[in-house]
């Protein structure tokens, strides 16, 4: 049984295949493009996908989007191993493994490569020795990265984990006195520090900036052979992300999200409208990044995922971000 659902309305596509018969062209059906990703309703980068996707900014390039959501890690990764999806937008840790593990896979982008965690409590704490923070699961992204604060921080903090170790169980913990903190991403930020009065206790970037979300992987079966669409994809991203740090835009883009995430328009808009211009241009774009790179690489080290460096050459293909995104050399 398959872990994941297609959002996309796929009964009138099915209809239209079955008029065409055998006539239908190929050419047509290699537009389609299937993105499987997890927080398609929390975080902003996945809304934006709906919101471009919504406005034909995939369609204006000749893509043809179809959404899945994942529950997270390997099942986010596993849709690609089975031809199910091309593209999937999944944990740091997952997405090295699996590219590590299947040679069909290539790692093709950094999703947010500017750190977008915090640490949120119900009072500010100047000495954090000791302090609970909330996690999530196993080796996940937020995991990795309270370990990494720890030696960055001279403090001992604690990793705990409340519920499922999502950011609403970990803040209903924090509210209820179990933990001193909890992890939280933009809006749930700024929905939490307006509904509960909610104190920043760590800004994660402060310590370490080049931390991803998530990163792009993509079926090299697929991507070889559909280049262009690749291509065009990642430019419609760049299109959409722009939009975040553009004044004149973040209005709209607060009303569009508001549409497709879980999360009020105006929490959206003061969340755009407050944070500063360039920690949003950081935050929302798709350039490869060698810290991120080399901050990924060492925090697997250290939880015993992996037993030496990542040769990110080996499973890194950049070659469908413009030209500008990319490094020199990986």
């Amino acid at each position: 049984m398959k872990v994941f659902r297609w959002i996309a309305v796929v009964a009138a596509l099915a209809l239209a295949l079955a008029g065409c018969g055998n006539s239908a062209s190929s050419s047509s059906s290699s537009k389609n493009l299937r993105i499987v990703a997890t927080f398609l309703d929390s975080i902003p980068a996945m809304g934006a996908l709906k919101v471009a996707d919504q406005r034909g900014y995939f369609k204006d390039s000749g893509l043809d989007l179809k959404f899945a959501s994942a529950s997270g890690g390997g099942d986010t990764l596993r849709p690609l191993s089975t031809g199910d999806a091309d593209i999937a937008i999944g944990s740091p840790a997952a997405s090295v493994l699996a590219a590590q593990s299947n040679p069909k896979l290539k790692i093709a982008a950094i999703w947010l490569p500017y750190n977008p965690f915090y640490f949120a409590g119900v009072k500010s704490r100047s000495n954090l020795d000791g302090a609970r923070l909330g996690g999530s699961v196993g080796a996940s992204t937020v995991n990795l990265l309270i370990d990494g604060l720890s030696k960055k921080i001279p403090a001992d903090l604690k990793t705990q984990k409340a519920g499922t170790g999502s950011m609403g169980d970990d803040w209903a913990a924090v509210k209820a006195g179990h933990l001193d903190a909890s992890w939280v991403m933009q809006p749930f930020l700024t929905q939490v520090q307006d509904a509960d009065n909610a104190k920043m206790v760590i800004d994660a970037a402060k310590y370490i900036p080049d931390y991803p979300a998530d990163m792009v992987v993509v079926n090299e079966d697929y991507a070889k052979s559909h280049k262009a669409e690749l291509e065009n994809f990642f430019k419609a991203v760049n299109r959409i992300f722009a939009e975040f740090s553009t004044p004149s835009k973040q209005a709209v883009l607060a009303t569009d999200l508001g549409k497709v995430m879980t999360y009020q328009e105006s929490v959206l808009n003061k969340y755009l409208t407050t944070e500063s211009k360039s920690r949003l241009e950081q935050t929302y774009n798709l350039k490869m990044n060698q810290g991120v790179l080399d901050n990924v690489s060492t925090f697997m080290q250290n939880a015993n995922l992996i037993k030496s460096p990542v040769k990110w050459s080996d499973i890194v293909d950049q070659s469908y971000l413009p030209a500008d995104d990319q490094l020199p050399s990986l």
